[in-house]
């Protein structure tokens, strides 16, 4: 989690990259992440939420989205980490 230490924003997020590789990805110019909105301020801090094992990234996406309702109203994420059942069927997330 991306943490904005002056207004308590959070940006959540999961990946199986190093965090030094993670981080490096949302600083590039075309990445669209809305933790942009974050780091561009300049003064946050980064809060690992949990480390785990992983066998399947379904898995890593539930505990993401687990963690975007929980934090629900503080964070700036506009994206589901998972797509809602119905949205399953659309063709998009078989890519």
């Amino acid at each position: 989690m991306i943490e904005d230490d002056e207004t308590k924003q959070k940006y959540i997020g999961s990946t199986i990259l190093s965090l030094v590789k993670r981080m490096s990805h949302h600083a590039r110019p075309n990445n669209t992440s809305m933790a942009k909105i974050i780091l561009k301020r300049d003064n946050y801090s980064i809060k690992v939420l949990e480390r785990m094992q992983i066998n399947n990234t379904r898995f890593l996406r539930e505990k993401e989205q687990y963690y975007l309702d929980k934090y629900k109203d503080d964070t700036v994420n506009v994206r589901r980490a998972i797509p809602k059942p119905r949205e399953w069927e659309n063709p998009i997330y078989f890519r």
